[in-house]
This record gives C-alpha cells, sequence and structure tokens, in this order.
C-alpha cells in the first residue's frame, strides 16, 4: 500500500507542474517609422509575417471600393469549382443599371462576359459591374454578402463583415486595415486577379447594347503620365515594384483609401492604407512601401509558432499554457551583431479562464546592447474554458482525470488485493478445519 501511495503521489505532481522556458538570444529592428495621414494602415511581408507597419490595424473601418478585392476572390472560387466560366455571358438587369456613383453605365438587358465584368469592376472599380456579377454567382446581392463573409472566415479575417460587393456604405459594411492586408495578399496569389489589378489599361469590347471603350486602373502606381505631390514634391506616382491592389474612395475629405502589393528582393510587401485623404493617399502609401522596403528583414529570428515562454491560468480547464509572439522576429542585415540582441518575456499573473485563443497574456522584450527596442505581444494558440472544480486548486482537467484514473486502479487494487487476501484467508481456515477433523479421526481410531 506504501508504494501504491507513493505512485499516486509522484503521478500528480508530474502532472501538475509546469516546465519553465528559458530565454535565448535574438535579434530585431524597425528604425523610424513614418507619420501619416491616415486614420488606418497596415503593412506587412507575406513570405516571412514580418509586420512593417501598424496603426489602428485592428480599428473595424470603411473600406470603400477595396472591397471588390474580396468579391473577386469569391468570383474567382466560382470559376474554379466550375460553377461559372470567366467566358459567360452575363445579362444585367434593372437593379444593375440603378447602381450609380462610379460605373460603366450597363444598361438593362446589356450582356457582357465575366471576364469584362471582372476588368471593369477591378480596373475602373465600376459598381455596376460588383452588382452584375455578384447576382450572377450568389443570385442576389444579398446572397453573394453570404459568400462573401464565409470566405473572410476561411481568410482569417476577424474584423471585417461585408454587405455589398461593391462598397458603397451600408451599415455593417466595414473592414480592418489587417484584414483588407490579408484580403489582398489572397487576391495577388490568383493568377486571374492578379493579371487584372496589374493591368493599367483595358479595352472594353463592344456588346449588345455598346461599342467598345478603353478602361484605366485607378490605382495610379501603374500609370506613368500621373503625378501627386509627395513629401513637398510632385513626382510621379509610378512604381516598377508595384505589382497592383485596389483603390477606394467614398463621399468624405478622409475617405481615400488603397491595398496593393509590392516586389522586393525577392519578397511581396502589402501596403493598406484606409481612410487618408486624397492630397495624402499616395504619399502615406509611398512613405510606407519605402520603410518596409528598405527594414525588410532578412534573418528569421523566431516565428508565431515558436512558443517562448508559458502561462498560469487560474480557474482553467487548461491550468498552464504556452505563449507565442503574435508576429514574427527578424534582423534586418546590417542593423545590428546578432550578438549583441536579446530578448526576455514578461507574463501576465491572475489569468482567469475562460480566455480566448490570440488573447494577449505577456509580452517578449527585444533589446538591443541593453536598450530596449521594441516590445511585441505573447497570446495563446488555443480557447480555454473553465475548468473543473480541481482547477481552483491548479489542476487541469485532463490532470484530474488522469488522477482518478490513478485513484480508481488504486482502489481496483486494493480491492484486488483484499479479494486474494480473503480468499487466501478462507483458503488457510478451510485447510486448518480439515487438518482438526483429520486430526479428531486419527485419535478415535
Amino acid at each position: 500500500m506504501r508504494k501504491a501511495f507513493v505512485l499516486f503521489l509522484t503521478i500528480t505532481l508530474v502532472f501538475a507542474s509546469i516546465v519553465p522556458v528559458s530565454a535565448i538570444s535574438i535579434g530585431a529592428g524597425r528604425g523610424e517609422k513614418p507619420e501619416i495621414e491616415a486614420y488606418e494602415a497596415y503593412s506587412y511581408c507575406v513570405e516571412t509575417g514580418q509586420v512593417f507597419y501598424s496603426k489602428q490595424a485592428s480599428v473595424k473601418a470603411k473600406p470603400a471600393s477595396t472591397t471588390k478585392l474580396l468579391s473577386a476572390l469569391v468570383i474567382m472560387d466560382a470559376v474554379e469549382s466550375g460553377k461559372i466560366s470567366l467566358d459567360d455571358e452575363v445579362k444585367c438587369d434593372k437593379e444593375v443599371e440603378k447602381t450609380g456613383d462610379r460605373e460603366l453605365f450597363l444598361m438593362d438587358g446589356e450582356v457582357k462576359t465575366v471576364k469584362d465584368l471582372l476588368y471593369g469592376m477591378l480596373l475602373y472599380s465600376a459598381n455596376d459591374a460588383a452588382v452584375a456579377l455578384a447576382k450572377y454567382v450568389g443570385g442576389s446581392v444579398k446572397d453573394f454578402s453570404k459568400l462573401m463573409n464565409k470566405k473572410l472566415k476561411r481568410l482569417g479575417c476577424k474584423d471585417s463583415h461585408f454587405i455589398t460587393p461593391n462598397g458603397l456604405p451600408k451599415e455593417n459594411h466595414y473592414a480592418s486595415a489587417k484584414d483588407m492586408a490579408k484580403i489582398t495578399a489572397a487576391a495577388i496569389k490568383n493568377s486571374t486577379i492578379r493579371t487584372i489589378i496589374s493591368t493599367a489599361k483595358y479595352n472594353m469590347p463592344a456588346d449588345n447594347m455598346s461599342t467598345g471603350y478603353p478602361i484605366y486602373n485607378t490605382n495610379r502606381f501603374l500609370r506613368k503620365s500621373t503625378k501627386r505631390t509627395v513629401n513637398g514634391e510632385e513626382v510621379s506616382t509610378y512604381r516598377k515594384d508595384v505589382i497592383g491592389g485596389k483603390t477606394g474612395t467614398l463621399y468624405g475629405y478622409h475617405e481615400h483609401s488603397i491595398t496593393f502589393a509590392a516586389k522586393h528582393k525577392g519578397m511581396t510587401i502589402i501596403v493598406t492604407v484606409l481612410n487618408s485623404t486624397r492630397e495624402k493617399q499616395y504619399e502615406d502609401s509611398i512613405n510606407i512601401l519605402n520603410y518596409a522596403e528598405k527594414n525588410l528583414a532578412t534573418e528569421e529570428i523566431f516565428r508565431t509558432s515558436d512558443d517562448l515562454d508559458s502561462v498560469s491560468i487560474k480557474h482553467g480547464e487548461l491550468c498552464n499554457l504556452d505563449a507565442y509572439p503574435s508576429e514574427n522576429c527578424y534582423l534586418m542585415e546590417g542593423y545590428a551583431d546578432p550578438d549583441d540582441v536579446s530578448y526576455e518575456t514578461e507574463v501576465f499573473e491572475d489569468l482567469v479562464a475562460p480566455i480566448d485563443k490570440d488573447t494577449p497574456v505577456g509580452k517578449v522584450n527585444v533589446y538591443v546592447k541593453g536598450e530596449l527596442y521594441d516590445s511585441i505581444d505573447l497570446i495563446t494558440n488555443v480557447d480555454v474554458k473553465e475548468g473543473w472544480i480541481p482547477s481552483y486548486i491548479g489542476i487541469s482537467n485532463a490532470n484530474t482525470i488522469r488522477i482518478l484514473v490513478v485513484i480508481l486502479l488504486l482502489v481496483i487494487l486494493i480491492c484486488v488485493r483484499k479479494l486474494l487476501k480473503k480468499r487466501r484467508d478462507a483458503k488457510r481456515k478451510a485447510q486448518e478445519r480439515r487438518k482438526r477433523r483429520n486430526k479428531r479421526r486419527n485419535v478415535r481410531h
């Protein structure tokens, strides 16, 4: 019994213990970030996940016509699944004709191909083309919006919800800069969308109700003839490094947006600027892109998949969780000697379940030559629900089950031992009785 008790105690302590994670040497670099006019912005590297710029990146903002990138992704899902074809002819109706604002002036009864409507929607930012495509794919604008929101979930966009296919303002139609950056990254991975948004000019073919005409990309990074004032100087907005993207404009002074992708040193950089001014829209974008290209990291230090520390959770089904950095970390070439760069983790105390996935549970502080250089959130990678009663003394649900199994095994062991002892005792007594009977018989004889 003493051995069984020692075994039980040992297993309990092992399951309830936590193993600390020690610090390792790392490196990172940021530099001076530009000041921008836009209310929201986000920029990151697709291949590495390195975040260059973030300003109110999770705020629910008006995406305007940048919405059309997600519409294009939903439409291309239908094309790739075989539901529709780029050569399909779409007949416009009165709802399309009455769309309003920027449009191709499509008329009731006019017929255009899916491909031509995609060019109209993405290049010229035609709202009526977006409605025509939405109705053709989804049956109605309302049903198409359901497909859009399903696509958002698949892309991991948590701070966005779309109602219209073209971005015209509606209640509950919003997106964050970070989510629009994700959408842009997904869009450029699609070869058809990438070809369209990287095109400066498209000749719209004639159809049953109109003659052919040229349309031009609203993204001025692709047009060699346009100029804007950037940092006090009038310069060409044309950029060879820009792949393509989507602009968005509403009616207010501070409602000019753009999201786009650029290529630099073989890496893809996404820049999303929401709700800037007409005068600062491209200046904001250029300054962020220049900053990103200058600070593109070349040496990976740690990734979001690396557990850097652990945290204790009170009253949770799990009592200890690994803590992961919320973004990847890199050392820029020539910025600092890796031996001069280190990090320390700080985890929050008194964390109480329930806790949602991606909740900040601490920070990893980055130092260069002993001076604080940057601080990155540590987050959880799972949801933690409230635990059972033993969780109030630091025992997780899983450990509770293990302990109960051990107790059950011990109870079974004790019962088996008692049963065996009882049988042995009964057998011994039976033998003693037989001996006594035999002895009495021998005496009589």
